[in-house]
């Protein structure tokens, strides 16, 4: 028997009980069981996988470490070690205070798992079908194939990652994947996003993954500001000299928010892009919840 989930919904510190059952639509799980991409490469649609492509300018060589796990050519880039300022001074108590990360060398899939990238791990056996009963904003079959993955929990995510042989991303390697070590507040520079980024359309629901290429990273990954929300593999802290609380699970990034689907807040007011889009905005939910506005990539350590 199905029963409703009303996720803790964090923006910042701020805990929204977010209009997230209207919009979010979360269930406990009945449904799936993760594993990686799909071998043919659908994992980041034509679209990711363009944006991957163009992200390889870097060089063939830095993806190879990444392309050995059998992903076709720039479904992973090649993240190297480096240290960033994680955080923002300006942000919320959870976004504070900033302070030097040092991250090794990984990997990181350029676009979000897709649907069809999903659906190929439960061809496999793995990963367990969406429930029938899901909404009509979570993202099935091959119509939606490009689209994002959604409506998914903690636990699925890692599975999924698991049966393509990676993992999940911590959210310091995710922060830096976002920003680089220049410091910028959004992953292509400091400026306001105006067409950048699959956030606040007049249409309800996903894009497909990588159809914002401004929406790029300075390590060339897309949809980091928009389209899902992304589970980590990190506890939440509700800032980062606090303790963890491991009842909760680190979120990063914002989603596509479109006027006819979700809002979020718990006034129901549909979230500014100042304070929703930066990239060190953090946010948390429970392992078992799963809405339309959340989902994940993949990492690996080369």
């Amino acid at each position: 028997m199905k029963r409703r989930v009303f996720p803790r919904c964090l923006v910042g510190v701020a805990v929204a009980a977010v209009a997230c059952n209207a919009v979010l639509g979360i269930e406990e799980p009945n449904l799936i069981q993760p594993r990686p991409q799909d071998a043919t490469g659908s994992e980041g649609g034509g679209a990711g996988s363009e944006g991957g492509g163009a992200g390889n300018d870097g060089g063939a060589d830095a993806l190879s470490p990444c392309s050995a796990r059998g992903d076709p050519p720039g479904t992973m880039v090649l993240i190297p070690e480096g240290t960033y300022m994680m955080g923002w001074e300006a942000g919320t108590a959870a976004e504070r205070p900033v302070h030097p990360e040092t991250v090794a060398a990984f990997c990181m899939d350029v676009t979000e798992v897709t649907v069809g990238a999903y659906e190929a791990c439960v061809g496999a056996g793995t990963c367990l079908p969406l429930n029938p009963d899901a909404g009509a904003q979570c993202n099935r079959g091959a119509a939606r194939g490009d689209h994002p993955i959604n409506c998914v929990d903690w636990n699925e995510a890692i599975m999924y990652c698991a049966w393509a042989g990676k993992r999940l991303p911590t959210e310091e390697e995710w922060e830096y994947a976002a920003r680089g070590t220049d410091g910028h507040r959004n992953p292509w520079g400091n400026e306001e996003p105006i067409d950048h980024l699959c956030w606040m359309r007049p249409e309800a629901g996903t894009c497909v993954v990588g159809a914002y290429p401004k929406d790029r990273s300075p390590f060339q990954i897309l949809d980091l500001a928009g389209n899902v929300l992304e589970w980590t593999s990190s506890p939440w802290r509700p800032s980062y000299d606090a303790s963890t609380d491991n009842k909760y699970r680190m979120q990063r990034g914002s989603a596509h928010y479109g006027t006819g689907g979700a809002v979020v807040g718990a006034d129901g007011a549909v979230p500014d892009a100042g304070t929703n889009i930066r990239a060190t905005v953090r946010s948390s939910l429970g392992p078992t919840g799963r809405a339309p506005i959340l989902g994940f990539r993949c990492a690996l350590s080369p």
